[in-house]
């Protein structure tokens, strides 16, 4: 009988999460083509994408996802509130041994509640489950606000990246 141990850093992302996750008030699951389409007028706003690099629209968003998914690096997500209305979308990225980055998009509609914390919190719960050791993100200079939910989740700025140890 051969045993196949597989290190934390060299499995796919899609092994980690592949039932998805849930916290106190999000269902995350795994993306899938059609969950773009949900997007509409709440996505279409020019706030949601005004911090994201390259990305301008919903349609470029779905492009975007769809790209990531095929990714073996990349793992999106879809947000959903319990209810299951839209809340957003999470991409998680493996870079380099035991490193997850974190990025993504949350309904404007729901911003200043609290989410994207309870979110992260779950992220370092279940990462470090993992074995994973640490998260990173990177976050245009201007968006003062992610600045603070990151700096308030524990990160902090090395060398223009965002980075916590798990």
């Amino acid at each position: 009988m051969k045993i196949n141990l597989v290190k934390p850093e060299k499995r796919a992302l899609n092994l980690i999460w592949e039932e998805g996750f849930e916290t106190r008030r999000l269902v995350v699951s795994l993306y899938v083509c059609g969950d773009a389409v949900e997007m509409g007028e709440v996505f279409a706003r020019p706030e949601v994408w005004q911090f994201a690099k390259d990305i301008t629209s919903p349609d470029a968003a779905a492009r975007w996802l769809e790209w990531a998914r095929l990714d073996s690096f990349h793992m999106p997500f879809t947000l959903r509130l319990k209810n299951g209305a839209l809340a957003g979308f999470l991409v998680v990225i493996r870079r380099g041994k035991g490193t997850l980055e974190l990025g993504g998009w949350l309904s404007p509609d729901l911003w200043g509640q609290g989410l994207a914390k309870e979110l992260i919190l779950e992220i370092v719960r279940h990462g470090r489950m993992c074995g994973y050791k640490k998260l990173q993100a990177e976050v245009n200079e201007v968006h003062f606000v992610a600045y603070r939910l990151l700096q308030a989740s524990g990160f902090s700025l090395q060398g223009g990246v965002w980075e916590l140890d798990i």
